[in-house]
């Protein structure tokens, strides 16, 4: 072999332990996750466009007694025409502020 060609297989070795440390630790991180991630969620409805579907889903919430880690307010009506909910309220209003003072007012 020339020193091109052990130059090459060099190059090359070192590339296959680079990918075998790689694939080692993302196995290992995998199973770290895996181990972390052993909790559970929970999806509750709610339409935001309803008082009283609000209502009803604070109060549901609010008796089981459980902390509040994460809520994503999602409510997304951008393009849709002005209007009223069965409430009276303009539509996105009460969509994208109103109704979420249900669900964060303290008992």
């Amino acid at each position: 072999m020339d020193s091109g060609e052990t130059g090459v297989m060099q190059a090359m070795s070192i590339c296959f332990s680079i990918v075998q440390a790689m694939t080692k630790i993302r196995s290992e991180v995998q199973e770290e996750d895996e181990e972390q991630t052993k909790g559970t969620m929970e999806i509750m409805h709610v339409d935001l466009a309803s008082l009283q579907s609000t209502k009803h889903f604070a109060e549901a919430f609010k008796a089981r007694r459980l902390p509040l880690h994460i809520l994503i307010n999602n409510a997304g009506i951008a393009l849709a025409r002005k209007g009223f909910t069965e409430d009276s309220y303009e539509t996105h209003f009460q969509v994208h502020t109103h109704t979420h003072t249900y669900i964060y007012m303290p008992s």
